[in-house]
């Protein structure tokens, strides 16, 4: 699972993130704009 997060506000690395109701272990990667 890929999601693209702020980089003012996020690292990139890896992330717990809630979908449907069940916590996913994802990678995110940081796109600078």
């Amino acid at each position: 699972l890929e999601v693209s997060l702020d980089f003012s506000i996020y690292p990139s690395g890896v992330y717990f993130i809630k979908f449907k109701g069940e916590n996913i272990k994802g990678t995110a990667k940081v796109i600078k704009q």
